[in-house]
């Protein structure tokens, strides 16, 4: 992935993203972890824009969590990956 813009954030935060051919993203585990480890918001609030079969924005609507460092983890297949994001 690339680094998530925009960082820091106040609503919204998005990041360009990329996966496996093999895997689909939308059966993905994404998940949002405040710096304690308790999870703030699930796929609920995040939306993957796919822009081919390999690539994507990932939009995380962060309007309803405080401010603060909170980690968008994406569990697929045997990968795994963490962007971290500042809200203020």
């Amino acid at each position: 992935s690339y680094p998530p813009y925009p960082n820091p954030a106040t609503s919204e935060v998005r990041a360009k993203i990329y996966w496996d051919l093999s895997l689909d993203i939308n059966t993905a585990d994404i998940k949002v972890y405040d710096i304690y480890g308790k999870e703030v918001s699930d796929r609920s609030a995040i939306e993957v824009i796919r822009e081919s079969d390999w690539s994507g924005t990932l939009i995380w609507n962060c309007s309803s969590v405080e401010v603060g460092v909170y980690l968008i983890t994406i569990n697929y297949g045997t990968q795994k990956t963490v962007i971290k994001v500042i809200k203020v």
